[in-house]
């Protein structure tokens, strides 16, 4: 059975130490809706694993995915940088993506206006010689906006725009794209088809 990996957020318990967390949104739409009943094994990736034993287990998946969250550390970028050399398929969300991002020489801002909890927010413009755009085949889509930071100035290629920087891709990957809102929170046919998109390139690997 293929393996896809989820990289949990790290979070703060309310006694103040340290934790991990998989978003019930993840929760929902990916492990119960997509990655089992595609035939896919969902273990989770805790933050607090040594980064040798992580490299070893890294080998045995298929593809990740780097969840949303608050925050991202050195851990973080070394899980994004292994699977960029190793070429194992993966998908960025909202902080997922500023991790790509940042580990290809990206900055991060602060931004307004970016954090709200309407299914839908604003409109994004997606590079008409982009992989998004070959997945999605729309030049412009309507997503949701839960981020108070942004990814500016990145070597990636930028795959789609707002008044931010929304998606990014390696193009000679198997499949290396992230993408700034959160598609897991969506039932529209562009989040079903960047999903299945994902989940072909793991088929192939």
């Amino acid at each position: 059975m293929k393996k896809v990996g989820i990289l949990m957020s790290k979070t703060v318990t309310q006694m103040g130490n340290d934790g991990f967390i998989l978003y019930k949104t993840i929760n929902d739409y990916l492990l119960k809706n997509s990655i089992i009943s595609l035939g896919f094994t969902p273990p989770v990736i805790d933050g607090k694993l040594d980064y040798q034993i992580l490299k070893k287990m890294l080998k045995t998946f298929d593809g990740v995915i780097l969840e949303g969250g608050d925050d991202f550390d050195k851990f973080d970028l070394e899980v994004t940088k292994y699977l960029y050399d190793n070429d194992i398929p993966c998908l960025g969300i909202c902080l997922g993506m500023q991790m790509m991002g940042c580990l290809f020489k990206g900055d991060m801002v602060d931004v307004e206006g970016h954090m709200s909890k309407d299914n839908y927010v604003h409109f994004i413009y997606l590079n008409k010689n982009s992989k998004l755009y070959k997945i999605i085949k729309k030049r412009k889509i309507f997503v949701n906006s839960r981020h108070k930071s942004a990814v500016v100035k990145t070597d990636l290629k930028v795959n789609a725009y707002s008044d931010v920087i929304e998606a990014v891709s390696d193009d000679n990957k198997k499949f290396f794209v992230g993408v700034q809102w959160h598609p897991e929170s969506l039932t529209d046919v562009n989040s079903y088809k960047l999903f299945k998109a994902f989940f072909e390139a793991l088929k192939k690997n």
